[in-house]
């Protein structure tokens, strides 16, 4: 992970993804993460989803945040960002290099999940910097298109098989399946189903499904619209916090106290 995110986005990054998708153009990859449209919506849209809840909020960090330009205005009288990329920080937000030690109010992660090979470990990091109190907020793209035309089976295996040995062929109906997956949001016939950067696909039973499984409490989700310029145009949301431990029945309770008495 490490290797694959320092210098995220940068020129190396870019001439590689470049060379195989010929319309990622360089204001593409410059405008990932500084649309100012993007910025604004994605920061109101969380403060909806905060409410009055703000108002217990003291300390913030933003998990994998880039430059921490996603915190609502206001939030919270510290904020910190922590990136394993060499991203500078925007004004009021501290980079953390470590999180050892720590625990914060308000956690975020946003736009993480989706790359992880390894959601489930990155959750439990997340767990640990938070207090009985914490409110956690996960955010990843809302990517659901059809696949009702989409091919399957032996014959578009033949069909992906060949297209992999006509180079110029495969650029094309990649591009093809790219604009039809990102403004039509289906994968039409003869498309290919390629995701670039991301490995995994939610929606709100998958989420809860996920996080249930680490220790959270999902208290609330949905699904909101973002304005954009670029692909993103909906997000799926979910607001957490660290679920209780179960209180043991009165049979387990009298179980462990006989075992204890011998």
């Amino acid at each position: 992970m490490q290797s694959l995110y320092s210098g995220y986005r940068g020129e190396t990054y870019f001439e590689a993804r470049h060379r195989h998708e010929f319309w990622y153009s360089r204001r593409t990859n410059e405008g990932i993460g500084n649309d100012p449209v993007e910025i604004v919506s994605r920061k109101q849209n969380l403060a909806r989803v905060l409410g009055r809840r703000e108002q217990s909020i003291a300390t913030v960090l933003d998990y994998g945040g880039d430059r921490g330009q996603f915190i609502p205005d206001g939030l919270g009288a510290e904020r910190f960002v922590y990136d394993i990329s060499d991203a500078k920080p925007i004004n009021g937000v501290a980079g953390l290099t470590s999180l050892e030690g720590r625990q914060f109010d308000f956690i975020m992660l946003a736009h993480v999940l989706e790359h992880c090979s390894e959601p489930r470990q990155i959750l439990q990091r997340l767990r640990a910097l938070g207090h009985g109190k914490t409110l956690f907020y996960f955010e990843v793209p809302y990517e659901r298109p059809s696949l009702t035309w989409a091919g399957e089976g032996n014959l578009q295996r033949q069909y992906l098989n060949a297209l992999l040995r006509v180079e110029p062929l495969l650029k094309l109906v990649d591009l093809y399946s790219t604009v039809s997956r990102v403004k039509f949001n289906q994968i039409p016939p003869l498309a290919l189903q390629k995701c670039s950067e991301h490995l995994n696909f939610f929606n709100e039973a998958s989420l809860k499904a996920l996080l249930d499984g680490e220790g959270f409490a999902l208290e609330e989700s949905g699904v909101l619209s973002v304005s954009s310029s670029g692909p993103v145009s909906r997000i799926l949301y979910g607001l957490a916090t660290i679920a209780p431990e179960p209180v043991p029945s009165s049979t387990e309770s009298s179980l462990v106290s006989t075992a204890t008495s011998r």
